[in-house]
């Protein structure tokens, strides 16, 4: 549907104490605090939005998504930045930086996998793998590593101010 809070119908919200749309009051700094979040979207007989594999902030029903009811054939992930009205520089994206992609230095995302048939995880196929650059923000997957920690990842940054 494209919605990224709460401002379309459909999603029911589980968990008060953390929205969908809720700001992080922790975030990493290169060089500094790494802070990681583990989300996971888990289908049952809805799509659950789990957050640190503990609890299910909130579910989409089934019903939302009545093409899929025999799988996908492309999972897309992505993000936005967004520019408040009257507001003239777009803002940072991720931790404002991208020193060429190195995932210790640029917001990344670790483990992205997808389930298929008896839910086994798999990860992307990097031939199929589509990146999307602007004149404010990068993107990237230069720097898979294929290990038990790093797994299929991918980068994301930029100053923005433009």
């Amino acid at each position: 549907t494209g919605c990224y809070n709460n401002m379309c119908p459909g999603f029911v919200q589980l968990d008060t104490d953390v929205p969908i749309d809720y700001a992080f009051p922790k975030i990493s700094r290169p060089m500094y605090d790494d802070y990681e979040l583990e989300i996971q979207i888990y289908k049952d007989e809805d799509y659950y939005l789990l957050f640190q594999g503990l609890f299910s902030i909130g579910f989409w029903p089934e019903t939302l998504f009545n093409e899929l009811r025999n799988g996908s054939q492309v999972v897309r992930y992505g993000g936005q930045a967004f520019t408040p009205a009257g507001q003239q520089f777009s803002p940072p994206m991720g931790n404002g930086n991208f020193e060429d992609g190195n995932p210790h230095t640029t917001c990344h995302m670790r483990q992205v996998m997808y389930g298929v048939g008896n839910d086994q995880d798999v990860q992307p196929d990097e031939s199929l793998v589509q990146t999307h650059q602007s004149r404010c923000y990068h993107e990237g997957s230069q720097h898979n590593a294929h290990d038990d920690y790093w797994d299929y990842n991918f980068v994301f940054g930029g100053a923005g101010f433009c």
